[in-house]
């Protein structure tokens, strides 16, 4: 076990190059002492095997950075960020295939690099102080993401580079404000399946800015339950939306205004 409550510099745990393999368990800033700096930091290769488990807790920085290289869970991993990204990607690709649990942080995950939730991967974000996820580079999730209870928006999609694909289970539950917020590209595939739930502003919301609109394109299933505030589904000026699978709308509740607002394509 590796156990880290104190640190300098540029954070509790960083790795600069090379390869390193957890099989064991490493705590970070668990027990509240000087827990300000980013826990843990990877520019290498970093590998978290089955039966591994990480757990993060840090106040005013990243709970986890991955900077460059490739990182791969195989295990548990679970963070927490009070001021800042619980999960930072800054490069590299980061590949689950098993469980990680983020609590709190201004953003949940925030990928400026490539993010693949693999089969069998389970995903959760609960309480993010402002958006679950921010996506500003491919995310391609294979297995099952839930995001709970975001003070303001679920999934933000807001770069040309920032390409979300479903194909699993996607459930987005009880936002401040939209549970879908896309300037980009957002494919659910045949075989993925969204659920919004308890929206206060709008279910989805498909929209533009400035040379770059949103393109949602629904294949699998995708239905969407109560909304407190606003619209099901809103779409905006210049953006598209195409469905070409399984569409419901406030089949077991209501939607605040309308199921959906079309002015768009």
């Amino acid at each position: 076990m590796i156990n880290i409550d104190r640190a300098g510099g540029g954070g509790h745990f960083s790795q600069f190059s090379g390869t390193f393999t957890n099989w064991g368990t490493i705590s970070i800033g668990i027990s509240g002492i000087d827990n300000e700096l980013v826990g843990l930091r990877s520019n290498g290769t970093f590998i978290n095997e089955a039966g591994a488990e990480i757990y993060i807790e840090v106040s005013d920085e990243a709970g986890l950075v991955n900077s460059a290289g490739n990182f791969t869970n195989r295990g548990y991993i679970g963070a927490s960020s009070a001021n800042s990204n619980t999960l930072q990607l800054s490069g590299g690709t980061f590949t689950n295939w098993a469980t990680i649990d983020l609590q709190d942080g201004t953003v949940g995950i925030r990928n400026t690099s490539t993010f693949v939730n693999e089969t069998g991967g389970v995903l959760t974000i609960d309480a993010a102080f402002d958006y679950g996820i921010e996506i500003r580079r491919n995310f391609i999730k294979k297995a099952t993401l839930i995001i709970l209870d975001a003070s303001a928006v679920g999934i933000y999609n807001l770069t040309a580079a920032g390409n979300f694909t479903n194909e699993a289970t996607l459930n987005i539950f009880n936002t401040g404000e939209d549970a879908i917020l896309n300037v980009a590209l957002f494919n659910n595939e045949v075989g993925g399946t969204i659920t919004i739930d308890g929206a206060f502003e709008d279910g989805i919301e498909n929209t533009s800015s400035g040379n770059l609109a949103g393109q949602f394109n629904n294949k699998g299933i995708l239905t969407i339950e109560e909304i407190l505030g606003d619209q099901g589904i809103l779409n905006r000026p210049n953006a598209v939306f195409t469905n070409e699978g399984s569409l419901s709308v406030g089949a077991n509740t209501t939607v605040g205004d309308n199921s959906i607002n079309n002015a768009g394509t």
